[in-house]
Order: C-alpha cells, then structure tokens, then sequence
C-alpha cells in the first residue's frame, strides 16, 4: 500500500511540475510583453505631452502678443483723447462741435 502511495505522489509531482513549468513560461512572456508594450505606451505619452507643451507655448506667445497690441491701442487712444481735450479746452474746432 505504501508503494501505491509513493507511485501516486511521484506521478502528481512530476505533472505539477510539468504544469506549472509550462504556466510560468507564459506569464513570463506575457510578462515581457506587457512590458514592451508599456514602454511603447510611455513613449506615445512622452509625444503627446512634447505636443501639449508646444501647443501651450503658442497660445502663451499669442496672448502675450495681444497683450501688447491692446497695450498699444490703449496708448494711442489716451494720446488722441488728451490732443482732443487739449483742443477743446483752447478752443479749437476738433470734430463735429468745439467746447468753449
């Protein structure tokens, strides 16, 4: 009885061993794949963010660069706004109707 027992076990180890030879060879491929593929993965981001930063710089130079357009617009204006006032006050005709 003890030789059946013996048999019995050494043939359930040899098929464990045989099976969870063959399962830790495909998690150890799909181990490695999924390691590629997150590689491939970090680089897509890297990308997309190299692509989000230079979009952002634009949009920054653009409001900056309309920034200074309506700096100048306001400029400009407050200059013909005081060369109309000046006008008014001495008494020159400067548009549709002078103030006196």
């Amino acid at each position: 009885m003890n030789l059946v027992f013996q048999v019995i076990f050494t043939i359930m180890g040899a098929f464990l061993s045989v099976a969870l030879t063959v399962i830790f060879v495909q998690n150890g491929r799909q181990i490695k794949q999924l390691g590629t593929e997150m590689k491939h993965l970090g680089e897509r981001m890297d990308e997309g963010f190299k692509k989000m930063d230079n979009t952002l710089t634009k949009i920054s130079e653009l409001i900056v660069a309309e920034n200074n357009k309506f700096a100048e617009l306001v400029v400009s204006e407050e200059r013909n706004t005081r060369a109309l006032i000046e006008s008014c006050l001495k008494g020159k005709k400067y548009g549709r109707e002078s103030i006196k």
